[in-house]
């Protein structure tokens, strides 16, 4: 059986999705912020012991552990679930197997992550 495998149109899109999927890293992104100056990842833990919070640091501390921190994540991972589910039934709706293209998608994305890992694990034993 041959797959043919096409970009979705762009009417087809879901633009709420590609919003929320913005939004969702623009989350992780503030979430992330603080430790992008740092040198290495075993600075993290200095870097919170070394915080100093004044009284105009309070609100923003409240508002983005009340609304960003770990937030932003379970929504990107519930986007990617639902952006999987509805590629898996726009290939049954063309009669196409949706478990291949599903293992292969999934198994690209984990060898990315490990080779990620891998290379963060390389400059933190070069420093």
């Amino acid at each position: 059986m041959t797959l043919h495998h096409s970009s979705v149109n762009a009417g087809e899109r879901l633009k709420i999705l590609d919003v929320l999927r913005g939004f969702a890293l623009m989350g992780i992104f503030a979430a992330n912020v603080y430790i992008f100056d740092l040198e290495s990842l075993s600075d993290i833990e200095d870097s919170f012991n070394a915080l100093v919070v004044g009284v105009a640091d309070v609100p923003f501390l409240v508002f983005t552990s009340v609304f960003i921190l770990n937030k932003m994540m379970a929504l990107f991972s519930m986007l990617f679930g639902a952006g999987i589910l509805l590629l898996a039934e726009r290939l049954q709706a063309r009669n196409e197997p949706s478990q291949k293209i599903h293992y292969t998608r999934n198994a690209l994305l984990a060898a990315m992550g490990k080779n990620k890992n891998k290379n963060k694990a390389a400059a933190a034993a070069a420093a």
